[in-house]
């Protein structure tokens, strides 16, 4: 193989020097950038990870605490809530019947 020579002004080659170390510039710091995307993403991936954990053992405790707290049916409440219904009922006919003997002792004063 034959080698060529090209000769070159002294500004050319200068030029083509500053071009090449530009570009080789340019090359490293693009290396740069992509070495600090992935370490960037290996931190965001293990904060997934992190974040996930903490959510399923929050949800488990939520899960353990709603199984430990009792239960109530639902027929006892219906059972306070008529009788409930009854005492408001007698309390209501024990006030009427409280102002209308106010109202007769009202009228025999009078």
């Amino acid at each position: 193989m034959q080698s060529l020579h090209v000769k070159l002004e002294l500004n050319e080659s200068l030029d083509a020097k500053r071009s090449l170390l530009q570009s080789e510039m340019n090359f490293i710091k693009i290396a740069k950038d992509i070495q600090n995307y992935r370490d960037l993403r290996k931190k965001e991936l293990s904060k997934k990870i992190a974040m996930r954990t903490s959510l399923n053992q929050a949800s488990y405790a939520i899960l353990k605490f709603k199984r430990s707290i009792p239960t109530v049916s639902t027929d006892k409440e219906e059972t306070i809530t008529k009788e409930e219904k009854v005492k408001f009922d007698s309390l209501e006919d024990e006030l009427k019947n409280i102002q209308k003997r106010l109202e007769r002792l009202n009228h025999s004063v009078i």
